[in-house]
């Protein structure tokens, strides 16, 4: 497949294809924000924490522990997250589609664009079936008020 020409260069994907890629990147900063308020919640004691649980969509969190390791003033300090947040590669790739370059690039392979293709997919379902709730909740507010 040939690369993808604009008036501002080349590009190694679609537009169709980078608009996939835009909202994904887009949800995966949604969700690493949504994932450190949940992080905050969670290390309270029970007794201490106020309100709901917060919710994060679970397209990029795995349930695999992870340590974050900081250099402090005299030692090491080890920090443990309960879950751990992946991108799948989407960064890397968003910023690659993004740019364009003034020679012809590689186009991203079949395997690529399926998984690019399979999380959009999963994403799209996710946010439906959020703002289903959503609606759900303000309906039932509206009822109750």
């Amino acid at each position: 497949m040939n690369t993808f020409e604009t008036k501002f260069g080349f590009y190694p994907t679609s537009k169709e294809t980078f608009l996939k890629l835009k909202e994904l990147h887009k949800w995966y900063w949604k969700t690493l924000y949504a994932f450190h308020r949940w992080f905050r919640w969670d290390r309270k004691q029970p007794q201490n924490r106020h309100g709901a649980e917060p919710s994060f969509y679970d397209l990029f969190i795995l349930d695999k522990v992870w340590c974050r390791i900081t250099q402090g003033q005299l030692h090491k300090h080890y920090k443990y997250f309960p879950k751990t947040v992946t991108d799948h590669g989407i960064i890397e790739l968003y910023q690659q589609a993004r740019r364009p370059s003034k020679e012809p690039v590689a186009v991203f392979s079949k395997e690529t664009l399926e998984r690019i293709n399979e999380l959009h997919t999963k994403l799209t379902d996710t946010v439906l079936c959020l703002r289903k709730d959503n609606k759900e909740i303000i309906k039932e507010a509206k009822v109750a008020s």
